[in-house]
C-alpha cells in the first residue's frame, strides 16, 4: 500500500503540535482509532478494550497516550475509549471537515503507536515511520478468553448489529465470491511477518524494522508504463 508519510510533512506537523503536548510525560504512545469495516466491528466494548490495552502499554514506563479518532469511529466506541483510559493522555475527537487533524503530528512525535487493524492506510503509514507499531485487532478474537467470556456467548454477541454484520462479512470472506469482500488480512500478515508491526498483546515488533519501499517501487513501475516504445522499422520492399 502507498502512504503519505514524508519527512517535511511530519516535521511541519510536529512543530505545530509539540507545544500542545509538552506537558505530558514521555514516552508517548499514539492511539489511532478507526471504525467498523467489513469483518472488523468497533463498538463500545472494543473501544474500552483498546483503552485498557493501550494504557497497559504506556503505564510501565510512566508514559502518556496521544489519542485521535477518525470520521468512522462510532460515538459509543469513542466515548468508551476516552472513558476507560487510565494514564495521562491527550484526547482528540477528530471529525471529517474539522479545523485541524493531529494525525501526522502523532505519527511524527509518538515513540510507539497502536493502530486499529481495520485501516490499511493507518497501518501502513504508522509502519512507514520506522517506529514500533502495534495493531489492535477488533475482529479476529485475539483478546483474552476471560474478556471473550465476559462479552457473552457468540450467539449473544450476534444480537449486536455491529457484530452480526462482521460475522456475515467473515462468512462471505470464507465462502462467498472473491469480489464480495475486502480482505485486508494479507496486508496485516505481511507487515507483521516482516517485523514492521506486532499484534498488541502478542509480543513486540523487530527492534529495527526494515524500511518500506512501496512508494519508490510503485513510482518506478508507473514511469516504466510511460516510457517511449521503440517500434521496429517498417519492412522495406525492393
Amino acid at each position: 500500500p502507498l502512504y503519505r508519510v514524508l519527512p517535511e510533512r511530519l516535521a511541519d506537523a510536529a512543530a505545530r503540535w509539540t507545544p500542545r503536548l509538552a506537558h505530558l510525560p514521555r514516552p508517548w504512545v499514539a492511539v489511532l482509532a478507526g471504525g467498523p469495516s467489513g469483518p472488523y466491528p468497533f463498538d463500545a466494548r472494543s473501544g474500552a478494550r483498546l483503552a485498557r490495552d493501550a494504557s497497559a502499554l504506556a503505564s510501565p514506563a510512566g508514559g502518556s497516550l496521544l489519542v485521535t479518532t477518525s470520521a468512522r469511529t462510532p460515538k459509543a466506541a469513542r466515548e468508551a475509549l476516552f472513558r476507560e483510559i487510565s494514564v495521562p493522555s491527550f484526547l482528540y475527537d477528530w471529525q471529517a471537515g474539522g479545523p485541524e487533524n493531529p494525525y501526522f503530528a502523532f505519527l511524527a512525535l509518538a515513540d510507539q503507536m497502536v493502530v486499529t487493524g481495520d485501516s490499511v492506510s493507518m497501518m501502513t503509514e504508522a509502519c512507514a515511520t520506522g517506529k514500533p507499531v502495534f495493531f489492535f485487532d477488533t475482529g479476529e478474537g485475539r483478546f483474552s478468553m476471560r474478556e471473550r467470556d465476559a462479552a457473552g456467548p457468540p450467539w449473544w454477541q450476534c444480537l449486536d448489529l455491529a457484530h452480526l454484520n462482521a460475522v456475515i462479512y467473515r462468512i462471505g470472506m470464507r465462502w462467498g465470491p472473491t469480489r464480495w469482500t475486502r480482505d485486508i488480512r494479507i496486508v496485516q500478515r505481511l507487515l507483521v511477518e516482516s517485523g514492521r508491526a506486532a499484534w498488541l498483546g502478542d509480543g513486540v515488533p523487530a527492534a529495527t524494522p526494515p524500511p518500506l519501499r512501496d512508494v519508490e517501487r510503485a513510482a518506478a513501475r508507473v514511469r516504466a508504463l510511460f516510457e517511449p516504445v521503440v517500434l521496429p522499422p517498417p519492412p522495406t520492399h525492393g
